[in-house]
């Protein structure tokens, strides 16, 4: 059931490239050229007089989830240039930018919609040309360093297609509203004019920014992709966990220490605190198997707030102050340590001494393995 669900949501992604001319709102020579490709199709009268082949349980509830999953295939204009550009061959760039969904949640796995819909792309419309990927995904981001970091990461790339997933990092306020419409608006006037989709996700309490994102989406006329849409009937038939979709344990916490689960911000609700209660400084232990680390934590301007220290197989990486006066309770993205391999690390994250009866809110951990 799970391997369906991302072949749905993959799917559901792929809509936005394999839209028909009926679909959205193409040029009138790209309408008339499909017309003309549909009127000379022809169907073998077999075909017209046999009996339809039923779907498999599975099928349907995979194409149930499809249909689910695409709130609108938008104005398909730009996406069909770029189809076109890409069989012509030429070279095409695809750009993702967004959270943890978009860099990929699980070590390892091939299974995530960036490498997915990119692989389909090229080899569903790509001839002679190459189709390039850029990955820009940052776990536990949300679209405000998005917008920050978007010429670096991927307008410096010149892209045909920007995808753009923030809808679980993103708050509810006017600030990332405003950050979100932002970085839609930037993609939309670059000099190559590039096709943008949106991808909408949730987490397991059912947070997720889709609501307000998808009017902006909708005023702009954008292919929108909703994963809650593909995903919540299923577990409200039974078909379904949240486990089986996205399991929190694919880091292996060895050792909470004085560390708890809690829900330190909206956007990051499976994370750990350090109370200021647990007199004790016992390290928070956990193995990963990554290249690269990054943490998030809860920034304030609060003298309760304290300053931790982060080891990576027994050496002292980082120190990390959570008490700022630019702080305002949000969540800070750092990045622990990049190396030039993938393998197991053993991180331990315990309260500098002297500030053992601080708080410290651990929100999410990011890594990649590439």
């Amino acid at each position: 059931m799970k391997k369906m669900i991302y072949k749905a949501v993959r799917m559901g992604l792929l809509a936005a490239f394999c839209l028909t001319a009926g679909c959205g709102q193409g040029t009138v020579e790209e309408n008339n050229m499909q017309n003309q490709e549909n009127e000379i199709t022809t169907v073998p009268t077999e075909a017209l007089t046999a009996t339809p082949v039923p779907l498999t349980e599975e099928e349907q509830i995979h194409l149930d989830m499809l249909e689910r999953s695409v709130i609108s295939t938008g104005n398909n204009e730009r996406m069909k240039k770029v189809i076109e550009k890409a069989r012509k061959g030429e070279d095409v760039t695809l750009a993702y930018i967004g959270g943890s969904i978009t860099q990929g949640y699980k070590p390892g796995t091939t299974e995530i919609f960036a490498k997915l819909s990119c692989d389909y792309f090229r080899e569903t419309y790509a001839t002679t040309g190459k189709v390039n990927y850029v990955n820009a995904g940052l776990s536990g981001t949300p679209s405000l360093l998005g917008l920050i970091r978007s010429d670096r990461d991927i307008f410096e790339a010149k892209p045909d297609v920007v995808f753009i997933e923030f809808a679980v990092n993103d708050a509810q306020d006017n600030q990332n509203k405003a950050a979100f419409e932002s970085l839609l608006r930037k993609a939309l006037m670059q000099e190559q004019a590039p096709a943008v989709v949106l991808l909408f996700s949730v987490t397991e309490d059912g947070y997720t920014c889709q609501t307000n994102m998808q009017l902006i989406g909708m005023n702009y006329g954008l292919p929108m992709i909703s994963v809650p849409n593909a995903i919540q009937p299923e577990f409200d038939a039974g078909r379904m966990t949240w486990k089986d979709w996205a399991d929190k344990n694919s880091v292996n916490v060895l050792d909470a220490g004085s560390f708890h689960e809690e829900n330190g911000h909206e956007a990051f609700p499976d994370g750990w605190v350090k109370s200021a209660d647990a007199k004790e400084n016992t390290a928070f232990t956990f193995e990963i198997d990554c290249r690269s680390l990054f943490l998030v934590y809860k920034e304030a301007n609060n003298a309760t707030f304290g300053t931790a220290e982060v080891y990576v197989d027994g050496e002292k990486m980082m120190t990390i102050t959570s008490n700022k006066a630019e702080g305002w309770y949000n969540p800070v993205p750092v990045r622990i340590f990049r190396d030039s391999e993938c393998k197991t690390r053993k991180v331990e994250i315990r309260m500098q001494e002297g500030d053992e009866d601080k708080l410290f809110y651990l929100l999410a951990i990011g890594y990649c393995v590439e």
